[in-house]
C-alpha cells in the first residue's frame, strides 16, 4: 500500500474515532509498527493529528458547534447508559443544577424523582422538569439559538446566587493537556460557575469528547468526575491517573 493511501486510510479513520492506537492502525493496514509510527510522525508534521503515547488523536482543530438536533442524534445508546449512571447519583431533596447540552437532557429524561429542585439553562430542560412536576428555575439571559442554552452575564450573576448539592454539565472537549473545553466563552463562564457552586460536579462525556479541544476552557480534569460510556482500555488507562471517571 502506497504512503499516501496509508494516511488517508488513518486519517479517514480519525474522523469516526477520535483515538488510534498503534495496534490498530497496524492491523487494520497490515504493516509494521515501525512504518505506522513513520506514518503518525509525518502527519502530526503536517498537523492533521496528534501523537499521544500509544497511538495518535486527531487534531486539535477549533470547528464550529454542531446545533441541538445534529447533536440529538449523535451516540444516543451512549447518552442513555450515561443519563442511567448520573441518575443513580441524584438523591431525593437534592437541589442540583442541570447544564444544557443533550447528554444531560437524556439525565432529565431518566429522572425518576420528583422531590428535587433542578436549575438550568437549558430552555428544553426546563420545559422537560415542568411536564414532570419537578421545581425549576431558569436562568436569565441571552439566548444561544444554536445550543437553546441562556448564557450572558445575568445568567452568571443568578448561577452565582445559588447553592448546588450537585452539578451535572455537558463538554464539548476533554484533554490531558488542556483540560475541559467548550466552543464558546460565554457558554464556558456560565459551566466554570456551575463547578464552583456545587459540593460536586459531574460531566458526562462518551468518549467522542475525549482527546479533543475546543476554544474555551471550563476547568481542569481535577475538578470533576467525569461519567462516560464507549472507552477503550488504553484511553482509561491514559486518563485516570490524573482524572476520575466513572464508566457507564
Amino acid at each position: 500500500m502506497l504512503t499516501e493511501e496509508r494516511h488517508r486510510q488513518i486519517l479517514q479513520a480519525l474522523e469516526t474515532k477520535t483515538f488510534l492506537t498503534v495496534k490498530e492502525l497496524v492491523e487494520a493496514l497490515q504493516v509494521s509498527e515501525s512504518t505506522i509510527r513513520r506514518d503518525l510522525s509525518l502527519l502530526e508534521e503536517g498537523d492533521y493529528l496528534v501523537r499521544v503515547h500509544g497511538g495518535a488523536k486527531r487534531g486539535q482543530g477549533l470547528a464550529d458547534e454542531p446545533d441541538v438536533n445534529q447533536k440529538m442524534a449523535l451516540n444516543p445508546e451512549l447518552k442513555s447508559k450515561m443519563a442511567k449512571k448520573a441518575v443513580s447519583l441524584i438523591e431525593a431533596e437534592e437541589t442540583i443544577y442541570v447544564d444544557a447540552g443533550t447528554s444531560t437532557y437524556a439525565l432529565l429524561q431518566a429522572l425518576d424523582l420528583t422531590d428535587v429542585r433542578v436549575i438550568t439553562n437549558g430552555i428544553d430542560h426546563a420545559q422537560l422538569c415542568l411536564e414532570k412536576g419537578i421545581e425549576t428555575r431558569l436562568l436569565g439571559g441571552k439566548i444561544k439559538s444554536e445550543t437553546r442554552a441562556i448564557i450572558g452575564l445575568t445568567a452568571l450573576d443568578q448561577i452565582r446566587s445559588y447553592h448546588f448539592h450537585k452539578a451535572f454539565l455537558g463538554i464539548n472537549g476533554i484533554d490531558l493537556q488542556y483540560g475541559l473545553t467548550t466552543p464558546d466563552e460565554e457558554e464556558a463562564m456560565i459551566k466554570q460557575a456551575g463547578i464552583q457552586m456545587a459540593n460536586r460536579t459531574f460531566v458526562l462525556a462518551d468518549v467522542s469528547k475525549f482527546d479533543q479541544v475546543a476554544f474555551a476552557k471550563v476547568g481542569d480534569l481535577d475538578e470533576v468526575t467525569i461519567i462516560s460510556s464507549g472507552m477503550n482500555a488504553q484511553m482509561l488507562s491514559n486518563y485516570r491517573t490524573d482524572t476520575q471517571i466513572m464508566e457507564a
